[in-house]
């Protein structure tokens, strides 16, 4: 099972690697022309990597993992270590040693001001997310 975003989400989430480039560049203008440029310089290694990783967000089920893309990192999780899907959503799930590990789902996450079609989408595939991780996974 695939959960990925639809088109108008995956692009919306490309706004996360533009957004500190942004802000540098703001903040910078606010002090002085050579502050800015310092910003831009400091952040600007990090845009196209959270740009591309904004777009590719997404949940990847597949016989007995589940492989999680966010923002920051891609975490393969074992289907039987899954103790819950939360409503943030988040996956809560136990490591091989028994610690308690918790792991987002940037791609269902929702907010404010978005298509109904989108925020419908989000819901149903967490529902579909439950029901792949099982009884236990439930929230």
């Amino acid at each position: 099972m695939r959960l990925i975003p639809p088109a108008v989400n995956r692009w919306a989430n490309t706004v996360c690697g533009v957004f500190p480039l942004v802000v540098a560049g703001a903040l910078g203008a606010l002090w002085s022309e050579a502050a800015a440029v310092v910003g831009m310089l400091a952040v600007s290694p990090a845009v196209p990597v959270l740009a591309v990783r904004g777009y590719r967000a997404a949940v990847l089920c597949g016989g007995d993992r589940v492989r999680v893309r966010g923002l920051l990192r891609t975490r393969t999780i074992s289907r039987a270590a899954i103790t819950a899907v939360t409503d943030l959503p988040a996956i809560r799930w136990t490591d091989l040693s028994g610690r308690r590990r918790w792991t987002p789902v940037m791609a269902l996450m929702s907010g404010g001001g978005e298509a109904a079609a989108v925020a419908r989408w989000k819901e149903e595939s967490l529902g579909r997310l439950r029901r792949w991780a099982g009884p236990s996974a439930r929230a």
